[in-house]
């Protein structure tokens, strides 16, 4: 066996027979030392924000499994190491947490590219979104009684600036979509000032790998994130970089969206489904938050983050092109691949049409829940070619609050005069 003495310390069973209530365990305890051994692991924090290694675990912890019947208690050897974690027993941050560092990080793993005329988020973009939500029901009827023909109110006409043709910016566009190296650097930082994720990300498409085999690099595309979670980690790195924030959670943008409902469509089976953890660790009464009624705010006159609009990733791709020496299959070979070692678009973008879809903002949705049927942009991605009827559109719709191992993002910069 390997790693018994290093790399990251192992939980095991707390002794006193083959059962153990987790709510009445003062400690538990890690054994084996890791890669900082022999440094007091209740000092290594590398993070931004006090660490609880009892309820959350730490970056240094992990565990090895066994079969057999358990051996007779004894004393520990005194050369292994012995963690005891104590409950309610915080690391606070240490120097490594260093925000200067991960700026240096993304700016030297994250290039830029200026694309003229691909920027057309304007002022019409920052709406309350529920009056986007009505406004799509006018159209609707409008529609419809057009087809059952029937005069239709003024109502259902639009402002004359909604209707007006757009004027095309120049729009910084990140090369690549977002590797996981970026994201979880620029998460890390997140966590400790005042963020939260739903999903941790993953590395490429590493959760459906087809062999055990696969290894997978942090270089490839951060994917399994939800719409929500890629709006919260642009504020981050807005912050982290000194630039204004552009997701607001009101209309009179004092409240930056920094906080990502943890609901997650895969765990949800309707009101009355029996879920132990909803109802043990909510107050009595109380319902589970399936963000069915976040509401996103989004300004572009700010000088931060942010994803393209469905439009601008449409004009930064150019004309499309089936034939592209791009990540789709079956080049790819069902899965992705480290971001930028494609030939990059006559704009100097990689990726605009394979490895992975990217999440985007849609203008013609209204941002109030989770469960909007949402365009998601690009051609083709490592497990699909592009062909018609999908050849040149958004051919993939799905859940804001939902996360694929097939979908991440890249990010644009710019707003208009």
């Amino acid at each position: 066996m390997t790693g018994l003495n290093g790399n990251v310390w192992e939980y095991v069973w707390p002794g006193g027979g083959d059962s153990a209530d987790p709510n009445a365990l003062a400690s538990i305890t890690a054994m084996g030392g890791d890669f900082l051994s022999p440094a007091d692991p209740a000092r290594s924090n590398p993070g931004f924000a006090p660490e609880d290694p009892f309820a959350r675990g730490s970056f240094n912890l992990g565990f090895r499994v066994v079969r057999g019947g358990a051996l007779k208690p004894g004393a520990v050897p005194e050369d292994i190491p012995v963690w005891v974690i104590g409950r309610g027993k915080t690391i606070p941050p240490g120097p490594d947490g260093d925000a200067a560092a991960i700026r240096k990080f993304v700016e030297e793993h994250l290039a830029m590219a200026v694309v003229p005329d691909a920027g057309l988020a304007d002022a019409r973009d920052f709406v309350d979104p529920l009056s986007v939500l009505e406004r799509n029901k006018a159209r609707a009827k409008a529609l419809n009684d057009k087809f059952l023909g029937k005069e239709s109110g003024t109502e259902t006409e639009a402002a004359p600036f909604q209707n007006s043709p757009r004027k095309a910016y120049p729009l910084d566009i990140s090369k690549s979509e977002i590797p996981y190296a970026v994201w979880n650097r620029v998460r890390g930082w997140a966590l400790g000032n005042g963020y939260s994720f739903n999903y941790p990300g993953d590395m490429g498409s590493m959760r459906i790998a087809a062999s055990p085999s696969e290894e997978f690099s942090p270089r490839e595309p951060v994917t399994n994130i939800s719409w929500y979670d890629a709006l919260a980690w642009c504020n981050a790195l807005s912050e982290l970089t000194g630039n204004q924030p552009v997701y607001f959670t009101d209309a009179g943008r004092s409240e930056v969206f920094r906080k990502v409902s943890p609901f997650r469509l895969e765990t949800y089976r309707g009101a009355g489904y029996p879920n132990p953890a909803w109802k043990t660790n909510l107050p009595k009464g109380a319902t589970p938050d399936t963000a069915l009624n976040t509401l996103v705010f989004f300004d572009p006159a700010r000088n931060g983050f942010r994803l393209l609009l469905h439009e601008e990733f449409l004009a930064a791709r150019g004309s499309f092109d089936a034939t592209a020496d791009e990540w789709v299959a079956p080049r790819a070979g069902g899965r992705t691949h480290q971001v930028a070692t494609k030939p990059a678009n006559s704009s100097g973008l990689h990726d605009m049409s394979g490895n992975v879809l990217e999440w985007t903002w849609d203008p013609e949705v209204s941002h109030t829940n989770s469960m909007v049927d949402y365009r998601i942009s690009g051609d083709a991605y490592f497990y699909e070619k592009p062909e018609p009827p999908k050849a040149g559109k958004a051919f993939y719709k799905e859940y804001t609050g939902a996360a694929r191992p097939f979908v991440g993002f890249r990010i644009a910069k710019g707003s208009p005069e």
